[in-house]
């Protein structure tokens, strides 16, 4: 049995950020008075540097919600993706009349190319001493794809100040059989404080000539993507803070203010740490129900699970030591289902199998036991966890077989205990339990940030869990459930 301790933050200053981002709601006339009231009350609309802040704005809409960003239509300029100056270019042509980006060709010279063609691609890392080491990347993405791959694994796509530099990068992409991306992009896009900012997050058919400023959305299927809309429209706005101390920002009459302040993840992990413990780790139903008898209906609390690497893990906690998984069922969350041939295919969790799960008794022995009723991953796993042990695990060829020979009789594939996401609990645990509410987790995949939080509703599912929440985001007052024990 776990034991749970209630701890309640009645008090925060704010951790220290460069920036920080806030809403302004309900909607506002026009994108220039939006800018307005962001200067009244902040700095300005706000501007976006990367896909992390992209990510934590994003958290800010509910689903088809809309809000300007600093991004607006002006004369073509070209900008680095690093944000330096352009004082060298060896470009040659233009693409046409929308947004262009430059590719290496193997004489050094560049040329100007639709941006979302895909192409081969060149990274940079820079040490601490600033020196500078070249990467080719021998995969065919786009320049925005590239872009946000350079970004994650080196520093960015590579910039070029001089014709030496360009001369050492040619000759580093000289084992490239196309040209290659480098980290230029000419678009007539510019942020309203002034920022060199080369990040650009346009939605499918993205931007539209005949609109001038951009918002983001959220969409049923793709969260913080870019639109372009005339001026004129009346939307919510985006807007940043840069200070490194505490403020209390004014409202401007007529508007509704949204701040939703508190504790980051980070903080409210901090007292569970000090007690020698940690934010609560939820390995089943009893743990859960027992959880969430802990929190007044209606109210939400803080779990130990955080957005991090996509990870395979088995439902039981085992090493995931063998796999016969074929495919991927998308970008989001996924669990594994045999087929009669023995491989794994990949599925998306919430569809309806039969499934195996297995027993293991006092001798270490396992039998297995094929389930003729369709259910979801989770319920499942749910089932087979009252009923039995838990849904099958396996580690090796011979236990693949045994499962197989069950399967065989399906005249579907199978659930087995194998789930991939990228939610991880902070004390480090593999624990496959999940109890999501109805459309979540959210899709921001994006930011590394992200948290969940348990919440007792006033229906009869208590301890449903939430996504939306960024850790390095300002919220209401939230409990904090830590783990004290095992008794």
């Amino acid at each position: 049995m776990v034991t749970l301790q209630l701890l309640l933050l009645s008090a925060f200053s704010a951790t220290v950020h460069l920036r920080t981002f806030f809403i302004i709601e309900p909607k506002i006339v026009s994108m220039p008075e939006a800018q307005a009231a962001c200067k009244k009350q902040y700095h300005d609309l706000a501007s976006v540097y990367n896909d992390e802040d992209n990510a934590n704005l994003a958290q800010f809409l509910k689903r088809n919600q809309k809000a300007w960003i600093g991004l607006y239509r002006r004369q073509f300029s070209d900008k680095w993706s690093n944000g330096d100056d352009v004082t060298f270019s060896n470009l040659t042509g233009v693409c046409g009349s929308g947004s262009c980006c430059a590719a290496m060709k193997a004489d050094g010279s560049w040329e100007s190319l639709n941006c979302t063609e895909k192409r081969n691609f060149m990274c940079y890392e820079q040490d601490v001493s600033k020196q500078k080491r070249f990467y080719v990347i021998f995969e065919n993405m786009s320049w925005y794809e590239a872009q946000s791959y350079c970004r994650k694994n080196y520093t960015d796509l590579v910039s070029i100040r001089d014709q030496n530099q360009n001369e050492a990068v040619k000759i580093e992409g000289l084992n490239s059989s196309t040209s290659f991306w480098i980290g230029l992009l000419s678009d007539d896009w510019v942020w309203t404080d002034g920022g060199h900012f080369a990040y650009r997050n346009w939605a499918t058919g993205q931007p539209r000539l005949s609109s001038d400023c951009a918002i983001m959305m959220n969409t049923t299927s793709e969260c913080g993507k870019w639109y372009s809309v005339p001026c004129s429209n009346a939307e919510s706005a985006l807007c940043y803070f840069s200070n490194t101390t505490d403020f209390s920002p004014t409202v401007p009459d007529g508007l509704n203010f949204t701040e939703k302040k508190i504790a980051y993840m980070t903080e409210a992990q901090a007292p569970c740490i000090t007690n020698d413990t940690d934010h609560i780790i939820v390995y089943g139903d009893n743990d859960n129900a027992e959880l969430a008898l802990k929190i007044e209906s209606g109210k939400k609390a803080w779990l130990g699970l955080c957005r991090g690497q996509s990870s395979y893990k088995w439902s039981n906690g085992d090493d995931v030591i063998f796999s016969n998984l074929t495919g991927v069922c998308g970008s989001g969350t996924c669990c594994a289902a045999m087929k009669t041939d023995g491989s794994w295919e990949s599925l998306q969790c919430t569809e309806k199998r039969n499934y195996v799960c297995y027993k293991q008794d006092t001798d270490l022995i396992f039998s297995y036991h094929l389930i003729l009723d369709s259910m979801s991953w989770y319920e499942a796993q749910s089932y087979c966890r009252k009923s039995y042990t838990d849904l099958v695990s396996i580690r090796d060829q011979n236990q693949n077989e045994a499962v197989k020979i069950l399967v065989m009789t399906s005249n579907t594939s199978l659930w087995i205990g194998l789930l991939r996401d990228d939610w991880e609990w902070t004390d480090g645990g593999r624990s496959a339990y999940r109890n999501w509410a109805t459309d979540q987790p959210e899709c921001y995949k994006t930011s590394p940030h992200n948290t969940a939080h348990g919440e007792q509703g006033h229906e009869a599912r208590p301890g449903k869990n939430n996504s939306n929440i960024p850790a390095s985001r300002s919220l209401d007052l939230l409990r904090i459930v830590c783990h004290i024990g095992v008794v």
